[in-house]
């Protein structure tokens, strides 16, 4: 039950973002002119690197840049913010400005954060005390296949690798394996091999059969979207 009215909040949610314009510019407009510096969301602490990147290497999903965002952050909701997300220490870092204007990486408290967008993609957080089906299912997860019958959600994360050069320790940031849950009939279900999607879906074997032994190249080529085709594929038939 705390799943099924999680994901029914998360969804207005993003359906006022779709079509709530007016109201999303209105509240765009109230934060700069009141100033989010007086808000929730300023009792974050100050983003710091704690590593020293090599070359084209870096914690953050996408790149590293801050995106566009909105986030429903301590029952708030805050719009067109600067935002980064940390795969590697789990953080989302929100860009604001003091009171004299002057910009700040803050790292937000992450059990306060409830839903947020990424340049375009949208993520839930699941918490401690949400998931007593599955205890692994805490965190972040991006939102990638979105139906009335079934959702796609895939957790991110990054690890790192480090060397010593001239007295300094640098860090080599490396993707890690990436989680798939399915949300259907109601229920969240890791999704790692074929016979996950058997149980899954009893009913769409031949569909899962026929789908791994067409698409083995974008399997290995790119997960995601393997996952993301394979999904719609069951949604539609």
């Amino acid at each position: 039950m705390m799943y099924d009215l999680k994901i029914i909040l998360f969804f207005l949610f993003f359906t006022f973002l779709s079509y709530g314009q007016d109201k999303k510019d209105l509240y765009s407009w109230f934060d700069k002119e009141v100033g989010v510096h007086s808000s929730s969301i300023f009792e974050g602490e100050t983003y710091k690197k704690k590593h020293i990147p090599v070359k084209n290497s870096h914690p953050f999903y996408k790149n590293n840049q801050f995106y566009k965002g909105d986030i429903v952050y301590d029952g708030e909701s805050f719009f067109d913010l600067d935002l980064k997300y940390d795969l590697h220490d789990q953080e989302i870092i929100v860009r604001l400005k003091d009171k004299n204007g002057t910009h700040l990486p803050i790292k937000i408290f992450k059990d306060k954060i409830q839903y947020l967008t990424i340049d375009g993609a949208k993520f839930i957080n699941f918490k401690k005390g949400n998931s007593k089906e599955n205890d692994n299912f805490l965190g972040l997860y991006e939102i990638i296949y979105d139906s009335k019958r079934v959702k796609l959600l895939v957790g991110h994360n990054k690890s790192i690798s480090e060397r010593l050069d001239r007295g300094k320790m640098f860090a080599k940031y490396v993707n890690d394996e990436e989680k798939y849950f399915i949300f259907y009939k109601g229920k969240y279900n890791e999704v790692k091999s074929k016979r996950d999607l058997r149980r899954i879906f009893p009913e769409k074997e031949k569909v899962v059969e026929k789908y791994y032994a067409t698409y083995k190249k974008l399997r290995k080529d790119n997960k995601s979207l393997f996952w993301v085709k394979l999904i719609e594929a069951l949604d539609q038939n």
